[in-house]
């Protein structure tokens, strides 16, 4: 993390992984938990420079080391944020005396497991400062819990600790001021009264034999009194870490909560569990938005967890909508007997593989779409990751039209196509046409010609290429190229493999004959893991294919954008933002200035934040590796957004084998950021979902699949027939 956030000090400065500008004006200090040294080592220049005209070097220093001293956690891994608090209103008086105001600031992630500190010295004199300015994330306007580790906001939302070291009758004569002062104009204090009288009460069922609390039980009895606090506004989450349990009362009124949830609540680990009245709420907000749309479309399974989900029945909330929509049940009858087509495959995933292949038409549910469209029901075939490790699962979402005009499920593959390739081209994608052996694909428009033997190239043009030159009148200037392509030496090494540069030098002296005759040419190159590197040229008919960007042009590659792995460096064309995962703690404290620009120019900082805080809490797995099926589930969601705003997610990784330097077979995984202005038809080569790697990069493995399924799919129309 940059020491003074940005560069651009008229603006402000950066701080929290960019989540918050402090404004200019301000100087800033930024520290982390675990960075005692840091703190004292390093100062900002322009926090120095105001020490110095102030002539608070000293005190400055004195102030720090009483921090590093005092207010550092077990195994100084963590700061004590109480004590923070008490040094720093320590030292306030002698700050500002000399007039400067001190500010300790505390920020934390959406997953409430990163947190970032900061400490704001604000010359109250400056006129580019409001004369009222408050740091937004002072840490005296958070109530501190858990040891001081973690920050509730105040406003809405009120703290009963469960000790289990205190005796639990405890809590009957423990109303916090705070928890009062929220209930007592609601009148629930007598609610709340009985809710404690019943939690001491149920012994053997809220605490276990040695006074502990057992929040299961907690949850149990909080069911009876939940729809009477709720009935006032007011909802109440079983919280705990794994030490520290606690109540939480949120006053949903209040606007500071429309958003706020608890990510410690035991039991409510998404969004869809959270009550119906805090889901009014935040849709009436506008907070909610499409989630919330999510809850409510009706939904027919089709495969569960990579089983068929066999229902006999119409499910009640589908047919509920088709009564109202007038739609007749032998017209749900046609579709279903159409869904039960598709469930005699073995394996339903590979229906798509046979579209893709050309073995099957797309399956029969598509004809019955227009059918339910002009009684205004969209049915949206959508696809998942299940729960079971590795399983898909699939299923039909009925929207109502005329309720919900602007809905979008995230996990619509219905106009895809297919599961195992986006198209970025839509009807175009029927045009695609495989080249390298299955690994690239190019639209129509694109003409391909591969660079082998320098024999190769000058005995013979392939035919497409051959058409579009004549069509293009450009056969002379084709022929002038490929003759000085060969004859110039240094276009190859001593051993006559291609020198990528080299060519791609000689076509830029061709380039401007070629684009008067409205034509594009690229000199593209693919490097494999491991083997021969291909090359080939791209001849692109600007009038067919102009929006097409050849990914793989060796002149637009970005040298300030690489990935290095363990064995090798990887490199990315311009457009293209990546950023590597190491570990949790160095994904959430470090971002990319490339991807950092890249979201700030696309309005996509939220996103950006929620990506990366969500990745960090659930991406990982039980040996805390990077669990590839938790990061689909969180592509899955939140690239959708993304789209919206123009940037393409893909989460990419690369299995290393062992070599004699490095002996154990080591993953990386990274995410590539794709500013679809720039790379508009750009696919991540290594993603590590299926449905992130270009069409037609089939695996051996994949192609055998095909023709399994092939079979399945003719024995079940057979059957079907019978």
């Amino acid at each position: 993390m940059a020491e003074n956030g940005t560069d651009d000090q008229d603006k402000g400065t950066a701080v929290a992984r960019g989540a918050h500008m402090v404004p200019a004006g301000v100087a800033v200090k930024e520290f982390l938990d675990g960075g005692s040294k840091r703190l004292r080592r390093t100062q900002p220049a322009q926090v120095a420079a105001l020490l110095e005209a102030h002539g608070l070097t000293s005190v400055y220093q004195r102030f720090i080391d009483a921090l590093v001293n005092r207010a550092q956690g077990w195994e100084e891994k963590s700061w004590i944020t109480p004590k923070a608090i008490e040094i720093a209103q320590e030292f306030q008086p002698h700050f500002q005396a000399q007039g400067i105001r001190l500010a300790l600031c505390i920020y934390h992630s959406d997953c409430y497991q990163f947190r970032w500190l900061w400490l704001e010295f604000i010359d109250s004199s400056l006129a580019t400062l409001p004369a009222n300015y408050e740091p937004k994330y002072n840490v005296i306007h958070y109530r501190i819990v858990l040891n001081g580790k973690l920050a509730v906001p105040p406003q809405g939302v009120a703290v009963l600790h469960l000790s289990d070291f205190k005796n639990a009758s405890a809590i009957l004569n423990e109303c916090p001021d705070d928890l009062r002062q929220l209930l007592e104009p609601k009148d629930l204090l007598p609610l709340y009264e009985n809710l404690t009288k019943t939690l001491v009460d149920s012994k053997g069922q809220t605490r276990t034999w040695a006074e502990s609390w057992r929040t299961t039980g907690i949850c149990e009895v909080l069911q009876e009194y939940q729809p009477q606090f709720q009935s006032q506004g007011i909802e109440v989450n079983v919280c705990k870490t794994d030490m520290i349990k606690w109540l939480e009362f949120v006053d949903m009124q209040v606007e500071a909560t429309v958003d706020y949830i608890s990510q410690h609540a035991v039991g409510k680990k998404n969004i869809e569990r959270l009550s119906t009245q805090r889901l009014e709420r935040r849709a009436a907000s506008g907070m909610l938005g499409k989630q919330q749309s999510y809850m409510m479309v009706p939904k027919e399974d089709l495969l569960i967890d990579g089983q068929v989900a066999l229902s006999e029945h119409c499910p009640p909330n589908v047919q509920e909508l088709l009564d109202r929509k007038d739609i007749s049940s032998l017209e749900y009858e046609t579709l279903d007997r159409a869904i039960g087509q598709a469930k005699e495959l073995d394996n339903f995933f590979t229906i798509w593989k046979l579209v893709d292949a050309k073995i099957i038409e797309f399956p029969p549910l598509q004809e019955f779409w227009s059918i339910f469209a002009a009684k205004g029901v969209r049915v949206l075939l959508c696809e998942g990751v299940g729960r079971e490790r590795g399983q898909r699962s699939f299923w039909l979402e009925y929207v109502n039209v005329e309720e919900m005009p602007d809905y979008s499920s995230p996990y619509d593959v219905t106009y895809s196509n297919s599961s195992s390739g986006r198209g970025v081209w839509g009807e175009d994608q029927k045009y695609y046409v495989s080249v390298m052996g299955g690994i690239h694909k190019v639209p129509k428009g694109v003409v391909i010609q591969e660079l082998n033997g320098a024999k190769k190239l000058t005995d013979a043009c392939p035919p497409n290429v051959q058409d579009l030159l004549d069509r293009k009148e450009l056969t002379p200037t084709y022929d002038c190229f490929i003759d000085t392509l060969v004859k110039t030496r240094s276009t190859r090494d001593w051993a006559h493999s291609w020198r990528s540069k080299k060519i791609a030098a000689v076509l830029e002296t061709f380039q401007n004959d070629f684009n008067r005759h409205g034509v594009n040419v690229a000199m593209c190159k693919l490097q494999p893991d491991s083997g021969t590197p291909y090359r080939w040229f791209e001849f692109i008919d600007m009038e067919v294919a102009g929006r097409y960007i050849p990914q793989y042009d060796v002149s637009n590659v970005n040298e300030e954008e690489e990935l290095e792995t363990f064995q090798t460096t990887l490199k990315f064309p311009h457009g293209v933002v990546v950023e590597k995962m190491v570990d949790r703690k160095n994904v959430m404290e470090n971002t990319p200035p490339s991807a950092q620009a890249l979201m700030q120019e696309k309005d996509c900082m939220d996103l950006y934040r929620a990506l990366i805080d969500i990745l960090c809490m659930s991406g990982v797995d039980h040996d805390s590796t990077w669990s590839q099926q938790s990061m689909n589930e969180v592509a899955n969601v939140l690239g959708p957004k993304f789209e919206a705003k123009g940037v393409s997610v893909f989460l990419c990784a690369k299995e290393e084998k062992p070599n004699a330097e490095n002996p154990e077979a080591k993953t990386v995984h990274w995410i590539e950021f794709v500013d679809r202005v720039k790379q508009p038809n750009y696919e991540a080569q290594r993603g590590i979902n299926m449905q992130k790697i270009p069409p037609g990069a089939a695996t051996k493995s994949d192609l055998t699949a095909v023709v399994v399924a092939a079979a399945f799919f003719v024995a079940g129309i057979m059957g079907v027939a019978e």
